[in-house]
C-alpha cells in the first residue's frame, strides 16, 4: 500500500501524543513493506524532504509554532496549515490511503470541498477527542459554534471516509453523533522495548509521579493540594515527581512554595527520552493522571502499565476512559474531582502494599495487549479491508 499521513507536525521532530501515535504505527507499516509519506510543516533543518525509520517526510512552509506565549494553541495555525497544504498541491490520488489526525480539524473541511482529489484513495481519520458540551467551558457563543463544527465534521468524515477512535468512551460518543458504520476502535499502544522489570513497592523511590503537559485541565494543582492535605491531616509527607512542561509551570511552582512542599515535590521538566521517563515511572508507587479533558485514551497510562505502576484517575466523562482500569484491577478511580477526594484515594493506594503489588502485576500483564506491533497490525487489517471494500 501507498499511505500518506497528513498532520500539521511530525514525530520525532515535534514531541506530542498525536504525532507519536501516527509515527509508531507508520514505522511498523513501513517495516511490513508499505510505502509511507508524511506531509507536514517543515520543522527540521536542511532539505524540505527527509527520511527517518522508513517514513519519507514532505515538508511544507509556513510553520509559525503551535502555541502562543500563554501556552495555548494558536488560533491561526489551522488556517496556516490548510493554506500551506493547498499551495503544496498534494497529489492525493497516487495514494491508497490518506490518513490524518483530527487536529487541526480545518483541513478535514477543506477535503470535503475537493472530492475529486481523492478519487483513487480512501480517507482515514484518527479522532482522539470528542469535546461535545466541553466546548461550552471555553465560551458559550464560541462553544456552541465549536459543538456544531465538531458534529458537522464528524458526519462528513464518516460519509467520505473512515473514523478511528482510541477509547471505548470516544467510540460511544462518536456513535451518538453519527450512526455511520464507518467507525472503528483502535487503542493507543506502547513500545515493547519500554518493558521494565517490576519493582516491589518497598524498592520504589517516589510515592507518586505525574507525566504530561502542564495545562490547567491536567489538574496537577489538585495533586499538590492533596499532598498538603495529607501532610496536615495525617502527618505524612509524601514525596513525588512531576515530569512535563507547559503554561501551568509557574503557577505550580508558586503553589509548592506557598504550601511549603519544596522538599516533597521534584520537578524534572520535559524528558524527551522515553527510556528516562519510563525509569522514573517504574520508580514510583503510583502514577496520578487527574485530567478532565483527555478524550478517553492515554499513552502515558499504558506506558505506566508497562512499567508496572498502577494509576489513579478522575471519574470524569472527558477524562481517561474508566474501561482502561479493567474494573479497578490496574488502578484507582477518584469519585470526586477535588483535592480532598484525591487525597483519600492516594492514601488508600499507598497504605496497602499488597494491593499495590497485585495491581502492579496486573498492569504489567495487561500491557502486553497494547504493544504498538499489535496496534499496527489492526491498522493494516483495516486499511486492507477499506481497499477491498472500495475496489
Amino acid at each position: 500500500m501507498k499511505i500518506l499521513i497528513v498532520y500539521d507536525v511530525s514525530y520525532p521532530h515535534v514531541i506530542g501524543g498525536g504525532q507519536r501515535r501516527l509515527y509508531e504505527v507508520a514505522t511498523r507499516l513501513a517495516k511490513s513493506g508499505h510505502e509511507i509519506d508524511w506531509v507536514c510543516f517543515k520543522t527540521w533543518d536542511k532539505l524540505n524532504e527527509a527520511e527517518h525509520a522508513g517514513i519519507k517526510y514532505i515538508g511544507i512552509s509556513g510553520f509559525r509554532g503551535l502555541y502562543n506565549k500563554s501556552g495555548s494553541r494558536r488560533k491561526l495555525e489551522p488556517i496556516e496549515f490548510v493554506l500551506s497544504l493547498r499551495s503544496k498541491k498534494i497529489n492525493y490520488k497516487k495514494y491508497d490511503i490518506v490518513w490524518s489526525g483530527q487536529w487541526p480539524m480545518l483541513h478535514l473541511i477543506y477535503w470535503y470541498f475537493i472530492p475529486k482529489s481523492f478519487s483513487n484513495s480512501r480517507i482515514v481519520v484518527d479522532w482522539w477527542e470528542i469535546w461535545g458540551k466541553s466546548w461550552l467551558n471555553y465560551s458559550k457563543t464560541l462553544g456552541i459554534f465549536g459543538m456544531y463544527i465538531e458534529k458537522y465534521i464528524l458526519n462528513i468524515i464518516s460519509k467520505i471516509g473512515h473514523i478511528i477512535t482510541i477509547s471505548h468512551t470516544g467510540y460511544l460518543k462518536c456513535k451518538h453523533i453519527t450512526k455511520s458504520p464507518n467507525i472503528s476502535l483502535i487503542h493507543n499502544g506502547i513500545s515493547s522495548n519500554q518493558d521494565l522489570n517490576t519493582r516491589t513497592v518497598k524498592n520504589k523511590k517516589y510515592d507518586f509521579v505525574f507525566v504530561g503537559r502542564l495545562k490547567n485541565h491536567k489538574n496537577v494543582d489538585l495533586i499538590l493540594h492533596a499532598v498538603k492535605l495529607i501532610k496536615i491531616k495525617h502527618n505524612i509527607s509524601l514525596n513525588g515527581v512531576i515530569i512535563g512542561s507547559g503554561p501551568e509551570f509557574s503557577n505550580l511552582r508558586k503553589i509548592i512554595t506557598k504550601e511549603n512542599l519544596v522538599h516533597q515535590i521534584e520537578f524534572l521538566g520535559a524528558l524527551e527520552n522515553d527510556i528516562d521517563v519510563m525509569n522514573v515511572v517504574s520508580n514510583s508507587k503510583i502514577n496520578i493522571n487527574p485530567s478532565t479533558k483527555e478524550g478517553g485514551g492515554s499513552i502515558t497510562l499504558l506506558e505506566s502499565y508497562a512499567a508496572g505502576t498502577p494509576i489513579i484517575i478522575f471519574d470524569h466523562p472527558d477524562g481517561i476512559d474508566k474501561e482502561l482500569l479493567f474494573s479497578g484491577s490496574t488502578g484507582y478511580i477518584t469519585k470526586k474531582n477535588t483535592a480532598a477526594s484525591l487525597a483519600e484515594t492516594m492514601l488508600e493506594a499507598l497504605n496497602s502494599e499488597d494491593q499495590l503489588n497485585i495491581k502492579s502485576t496486573n498492569a504489567k500483564n495487561i500491557s502486553a495487549e497494547f504493544h504498538w506491533d499489535l496496534i499496527a497490525k489492526k491498522y493494516e487489517k483495516l486499511f486492507i479491508s477499506l481497499m477491498k471494500k472500495e475496489s
